[in-house]
């Protein structure tokens, strides 16, 4: 095989790995984002999880429900568009989540993206807890 005739061969090869590559850093990444078996509450959520960079209160009607923003993973080639979201409702139990709220229109509909009143981390324990 030339070279000279080929020579596009090496490069495609190299994109190729690297995008294989990013994938499986994603995927790997995707496992670390998913709440573990069993955690559907705020208090096991908060032991298990990265904290947040950003808790907001979101009002629907009468109730509120609590949106938590995780830190955003790092990537390989290709960053995520947004970072991780889950949303508790007011007993703490948790009740939706996107790996990536940027990509995730339906969870930007529901929800907003920071939209919703902040709150610190201690208000939320006291306010998002089983009655």
């Amino acid at each position: 095989m030339s070279w000279k005739r080929h020579g596009w061969l090496l490069p495609l090869l190299l994109i190729v790995l690297l995008g294989a590559i990013d994938l499986w850093h994603h995927a790997r990444i995707d496992l670390t984002l998913k709440p573990p078996d069993g955690v559907q509450s705020l208090e096991p959520f908060i032991a298990a999880m990265p904290a947040p960079e950003y808790l907001r209160v979101k009002k629907e009607g009468k109730k509120e429900f609590l949106v938590w923003t995780g830190p955003t993973p790092g990537h390989f080639l290709i960053p995520r568009s947004g970072p991780p979201g889950y949303v508790f409702d007011e007993s703490g139990h948790l009740v939706d989540w996107s790996r990536d709220q940027g990509d995730d229109s339906g969870f930007q509909k529901a929800w907003g993206w920071l939209r919703g009143d902040p709150i610190t981390l201690e208000e939320a324990r006291r306010r998002f807890k089983p009655q």
